[in-house]
Order: C-alpha cells, then sequence, then structure tokens
C-alpha cells in the first residue's frame, strides 16, 4: 500500500524531476538558437567581404555594400538577444538543481543529447500503464477498502449478538479463615455454569444515521475515484494528442530546413555568376536561419512532451532509474 505522504513525496519528487527535464530541454534549445545565430553572423561577415571585393572590382554597387553591412549589424543584434536568452535558461536550470548556491558563474552546458524517438505511442498502451502505475489510483482503491471495512463495522453493530458464556469455581467452608481453606483444598463443594446469552441491539436514530454516513462516504469515495481515473484519462489524451502533433511538426520542419538550405545554395551560385543579389542572397540566409530555428525549437518541445508523457504514466520515475524506497537511490542517466 501507499500512505498520503508517501503519495505526496511521491508526486513533489516527480514535479521536480519534471521540471529539471523541461529546464535542460529548453536550455539545450537555447545553445542551439545561439550557435544558429551566431553562424548566421559568420554567412554575413563572409558576404560583406564578397561585395567589397566586388567593389574593388567595380562589380558591385555601393548600395550592395550598405545591404551586406545592415544585415551583419542585424544578425549581431539577434546573437545579443540569444545570448541573454540563455543566460535566462542557465539560472532558471541552476535554480532548480542547485537552490542555496546563488551568483555561481560556472555555465552549465548540456553535452547529452540522445537520439530522438518519433515513435508514435498507442493510446491504449499509454493508458493501460498510466493505470498501472499512477499511485493515485493505488489511493483511490484503498481509501474505498477502507470505508467498505468501515461500514462492515458499522453493519456488524447492528446485527444480534450471540455469546456463550461459562464460569467454574470451588467454594470452601469453615469456621475459620483457615479451615475454609482446607476445605476449598478437599474440593468437596464444587460448582459451575454454563449458559448462552442472546444481545439484540435496540433500533434507534443514531445507529441509523451513522449507518447512512458509512455509505454516503463509501458512495463519495467511488465517485472520487472515477474522478481521479477520469483526470488521468484526459491527461493522457492531451499529452498523447501533442506527442502525435509535435513528431509531425518534426518532420515538416525538417523539410523546411533541407529546402531553405538548397534554394540558398542555389542562390549563391546565382550570386557568383552576379544572377542574385545581396538582398536575394540575405532574405533566404534569413529563411533558413529560421527554418533552422524552428526545427531546434519543434525538437525540443517533443522531447520536452515525452518527459510529461512519462509523468503522466507514472513511469518518470522509473524512466530515470530512481527508487524512492532505497536511500542510495540515483540517476542512472542523464537527460
Amino acid at each position: 500500500g501507499i500512505t498520503q505522504s508517501e503519495l505526496s513525496f511521491h508526486s513533489q519528487v516527480e514535479s521536480i524531476l519534471l521540471q529539471v527535464e523541461l529546464a535542460y530541454w529548453d536550455l539545450q534549445r537555447a545553445h542551439r538558437d545561439l550557435e544558429v545565430r551566431k553562424k548566421s553572423v559568420e554567412a554575413a561577415e563572409s558576404l560583406v567581404g564578397q561585395v567589397e571585393a566586388r567593389l574593388d572590382a567595380q562589380t558591385a554597387s555601393e548600395a550592395d555594400r550598405v545591404q551586406a553591412e545592415s544585415g551583419l549589424a542585424q544578425r549581431r543584434i539577434t546573437v545579443l538577444e540569444a545570448q541573454r536568452s540563455l543566460e535566462l535558461q542557465d539560472r532558471i536550470l541552476k535554480d532548480l538543481l542547485f537552490p542555496d548556491l546563488r551568483g555561481t558563474t560556472a555555465r552549465l552546458d548540456p553535452v547529452d543529447e540522445p537520439e530522438l524517438d518519433l515513435t508514435l505511442p498507442d493510446y491504449d498502451d499509454v493508458l493501460a500503464m498510466a493505470e498501472t502505475h499512477r499511485p493515485e489510483l493505488e489511493r483511490a482503491a484503498l481509501q474505498i477498502a477502507n470505508a467498505e471495512d468501515e461500514l462492515k463495522v458499522v453493519r456488524n453493530n447492528r446485527l444480534p449478538q450471540l455469546d456463550l458464556e461459562g464460569a467454574a469455581g470451588i467454594n470452601g467452608l469453615g469456621g475459620s479463615f483457615t479451615s475454609a481453606i482446607d476445605d476449598g483444598r478437599e474440593a468437596d463443594n464444587n460448582n459451575w455454569s454454563l449458559g448462552v446469552v442472546l444481545r439484540t441491539p435496540w433500533p434507534n436514530r443514531s445507529a441509523r444515521a451513522a449507518l447512512a454516513l458509512q455509505e454516503s462516504e463509501l458512495r463519495r469515495q467511488v465517485i472520487q475515484a472515477r474522478k481521479v481515473q477520469r483526470q488521468i484519462q484526459l491527461e493522457v489524451g492531451e499529452i498523447h494528442d501533442r506527442i502525435v502533433s509535435s513528431a509531425q511538426q518534426l518532420e515538416a520542419r525538417q523539410i523546411a530546413v533541407d529546402f531553405a538550405r538548397l534554394s540558398l545554395e542555389n542562390e549563391k551560385a546565382k550570386y557568383d555568376v552576379q544572377k542574385a543579389t545581396v538582398h536575394d542572397l540575405l532574405q533566404l540566409e534569413t529563411e533558413l536561419q529560421e527554418a533552422a530555428l524552428g526545427l531546434y525549437q519543434a525538437t525540443a518541445e517533443h522531447r520536452k512532451h515525452q518527459a510529461t508523457l512519462r509523468r503522466v504514466t507514472g513511469t518518470l520515475l522509473d524512466h530515470w532509474n530512481i527508487d524512492l524506497a532505497d536511500d542510495s537511490a540515483g540517476v542512472g542517466d542523464e537527460p
């Protein structure tokens, strides 16, 4: 069984663990965003250099140089914004992992990125897993069992009671205490009795009220258990739909990245033979950057949905090999 305090502790640990994992994937996304924006700055710097070389060769205009430098300046601003976002996500994860350490300057660097699993979970399997592992359902079942036991006690108290009673004794007679003791030892005056006693409770208002109250309590626990089960079903359905949606978005985002990269490469080839403009290159490079950022965002969201699914099915602790009953419990893997 599981007590109320154990259930509360279990839920708190799962909640904290989920927050840490979600913050981890947000931090990793912030790192990827910064990488993409830095690469965009490098591409813009390279374009500025090409334009300046063409200016020297009188094959580019001053407007081309202004456009290239403007594009570079805009991308440098996005790098600063990405750095601030990274610092924020870094601080959020630190507060979760090290709440007692304030002002630490060491930056967290997420280095572990497991292979992304795009397998779509079956709804019925997920629901069955949740109904097996969620401690709230076990607690609800125990509360129903306790209410049933209490109801049996109340009903038994209203039933007739038949008791078999018996007694045995030895009498001693004499003119003095000593002679009475001696007479009792000789066992000349034994006595015994055996009988049956039937007790029938008199029906009263308080007994009927106690029975009605306990029956009401049992119905309340059954209704509460159904509410818990329904809530779990809703949670499973919601996170299942989100995982399906995020997996589809990932596929679409990857296609968008591949298309944007191919379009940029083609435009660069055209620019090399003076059949494309600086504006065209900057526009396509921006589209590739946005597509890459969208892909990393979708990846982080999908991983976060998978973590939430483990929480909803009650398998989050098992996934990270955490046993709350073992003082030496630890996390077997990193997110």
